[in-house]
């Protein structure tokens, strides 16, 4: 195992409710965590998505986490009091980031709300993490959240090339697609939590936009731990990149607030 300090980006606490997911707490993601190498992450509510009030997940996670080291993210439907929940959410619960889902929230990235969000997040100098899907699309039969038109992504990132996005979930094809946009903003990035479609993902994404646009994430406990920790591992890169994208992008990036 190489010597980097390890940060996961794109780790999650709660219930999914369409599936069961074993081992889902919070010990269980700390625990999985450090049998890996990794000592802290950036981490989300999955109830926080499906609250009619999202602050009570928000609370609800932060209780699992105080005190652990782990910096919460904040999910936020752009489209009721965002910029009130943001206040609450930095005063109650130090959080790092803010979380969107246009798909299961139904909202377009172009939304004027979205860019107004924007302007908060900027001001108080909080990134913006966006999963382009939760998991596989062949297991959305209950809901099926409105997928992520990459012509409106690819406009919504040119329109925002100086904000610091973080696109979860996304997909090798989505990447290629993108990548000019991704290279032109230096603050905007992908997690390696979607890089599972092709042999050889990681290295691909890395050709294609640089390993300062990569960020070590998992999408766990909802994807496999240990898959992800090992395609960067084992990935064919040298120790530089694998530093920048298991830490080193994420402490450069993702500024955190003062605990």
């Amino acid at each position: 195992m190489d010597q980097a300090p390890r940060i996961d980006v794109n780790c999650l606490w709660g219930h999914w409710p369409f599936r069961h997911i074993p081992r889902d707490s919070f010990a269980d993601l700390r625990r999985r965590h450090l049998a890996c190498g990794i000592h802290t992450g950036y981490i989300a509510s999955l109830n926080s998505i499906f609250y009619a009030d999202p602050l009570e997940g928000e609370a609800e996670l932060y209780t699992q986490i105080r005190g652990s080291g782990y910096w919460q993210i904040q999910t936020i439907d752009p489209l009721h009091q965002a910029g009130q929940d943001i206040q609450i959410g930095l005063e109650r619960f130090q959080i790092a980031g803010v979380r969107i889902y246009p798909g299961y929230h139904g909202f377009g990235l172009l939304d004027p709300a979205v860019a107004a969000l924007l302007a908060i997040l900027e001001k108080r100098r909080l990134p913006l993490l966006l999963p382009l899907r939760m998991e596989d699309e062949r297991l959305d039969h209950l809901i099926r959240p409105r997928p992520v038109d990459l012509d409106e992504l690819g406009d919504f990132l040119k329109a925002n090339t100086n904000r610091t996005i973080v696109l979860l979930s996304v997909r090798l094809a989505e990447i290629e697609q993108l990548k000019p946009v991704i290279r032109s903003g230096r603050r905007i990035c992908v997690d390696t939590s979607g890089l599972k479609d092709q042999l050889f993902s990681v290295e691909k994404a890395v050709a294609a936009i640089g390993a300062e646009h990569v960020l070590y994430g998992s999408l766990s406990p909802l994807y496999s731990l240990q898959s992800t920790v090992l395609s960067v591992e084992q990935a064919t890169l040298t120790p530089a990149e694998k530093q920048a994208i298991w830490s080193g992008n994420a402490m450069d990036l993702m500024a955190l607030p003062p605990r």
